[in-house]
């Protein structure tokens, strides 16, 4: 080892950086480019403990890490020191000069304590990070090296999920991007995620009370919740159901019309009465085959459908399934896969890579299906361009992927 550094820091968006410059942010473990390494700590509000080492070679491997992975790195000639950086900088530098083209060892551990968004004054333990920088005169690019190894998921990627979270199946067909800024939709949503299995529909409705604005529950003059207002009647301020802050609005009535013509929008889909109070809303869903009624010990209970058709196909919008409900569907699936590949790519030799499916898998630590995803979305963003070329394997089809010059 020729020199290191370390430092203790505190961050926010779960950012860190060990660079001469600050380049892109993951949304999974670890990628580099010209002059920086940034990491994706476990916890939003990360206190970190951080070391930074300096290697006249490859370093012997260290026992003892959760996540493990490797990338290339090039420094920013004449330009300033490595500096250990979350949130904001901190000053602590470990020095470049010489560094040149350099291989990466990214080791971190204790990440999956926490959810994501706890605090660190909650007296939370840090989490440790090792950086380990050493020469690399061959120039291999970020394909070479062991599989990626991860303790567990990153929080925003698809996990294995318990049998009741198939709920999540709405965002992957579409139906959140339709519905998120409809009034009743997110008080519903959370609701449902929050059983156990499947209830009846009073049931439901109840368990969506704590997440219904006070300002909506003071328009309320009966006791059943199905009776709740979608839109309180005039007067009553409104809550916006997402996006910019009540003073943002134009007025109290421009929302007003907003969130009724929304509503409008999924009557006409659902093939129902005009929606005006939470029972409707929850009706809607059932026929929109977002929810499923199901016969029960108790009679009729209600349970999210899986594979709901998309709201896209639904709404009969063709414009709409090439644009948002696929782009979210992706997303929800494949983002974090789509982002290492355009590592992949930036790193590869000429910046286009050629591999199988199967060795990017392998690399990454993923399957297959996830590689072919992440491709898929990135043509669709035209991010990446991708086509088959001749392998050697006939049984193992080659793939030529790169940045497209637009």
């Amino acid at each position: 080892m020729i020199d290191s550094v370390r430092t203790t820091l505190s961050t926010d968006f779960a950012i860190l950086y060990v660079s001469q410059d600050a380049g892109d942010f993951p949304g999974n473990f670890a990628t580099s480019g010209r002059g920086w390494v940034s990491a994706y700590c476990g916890t939003k509000y990360a206190t970190l403990d951080v070391t930074v080492e300096r290697w006249d070679g490859r370093p012997a491997p260290v026992a003892g890490w959760e996540d493990v992975d490797e990338v290339p790195f090039e420094a920013i000639p004449d330009g300033p020191g490595l500096e250990v950086a979350g949130f904001e900088g901190t000053g602590v530098r470990l020095g470049a000069v010489g560094l040149e083209r350099a291989r990466v060892l990214i080791h971190a551990r204790g990440r999956h304590r926490y959810g994501y968004s706890d605090f660190a004054d909650e007296g939370l333990e840090p989490e440790e990070w090792l950086f380990q920088f050493f020469p690399d005169p061959d120039d291999l690019d970020a394909m070479a090296g062991g599989p990626r190894s991860i303790a567990k998921r990153e929080v925003h990627e698809p996990q294995t999920m318990a049998a009741w979270e198939v709920a999540l199946g709405w965002a992957r067909a579409g139906w959140h991007h339709y519905l998120y800024q409809t009034p009743g939709f997110r008080e519903l949503q959370l609701a449902v995620h929050h059983q156990e299995g499947p209830t009846s529909r009073d049931h439901l409705l109840e368990q969506a009370l704590p997440w219904i604005a006070e300002r909506r529950i003071e328009a309320w003059s009966s006791s059943d919740p199905a009776d709740i207002p979608l839109i309180p009647h005039e007067g009553t301020p409104l809550v916006r159901q997402a996006g910019p802050p009540e003073s943002w609005y134009e007025s109290q009535e421009q929302e007003r019309v907003r969130q009724r013509g929304r509503l409008d929008r999924v009557a006409e889909m659902a093939r129902t009465k005009r929606l005006e109070v939470l029972g409707d809303f929850l009706d809607a869903l059932t026929r929109l085959g977002v929810l499923l009624a199901e016969d029960g010990d108790g009679g009729t209970v209600l349970t999210p459908n899986a594979r709901p058709t998309a709201a896209a196909l639904v709404a009969n919008n063709p414009d709409d399934r090439r644009g948002g409900y696929r782009e979210e569907n992706d997303y929800s699936n494949f983002r974090s896969i789509a982002e290492n590949l355009e590592h992949l790519v930036r790193w590869a030799p000429g910046r286009r890579l050629r591999a199988t499916a199967e060795q990017i898998a392998a690399r990454l630590g993923v399957t297959v299906y996830e590689v072919q995803g992440g491709l898929e979305l990135q043509q669709h963003l035209r991010k990446l361009q991708v086509q088959k070329v001749d392998a050697d394997n006939p049984e193992q089809e080659a793939l030529e992927v790169w940045i497209p010059d637009s």
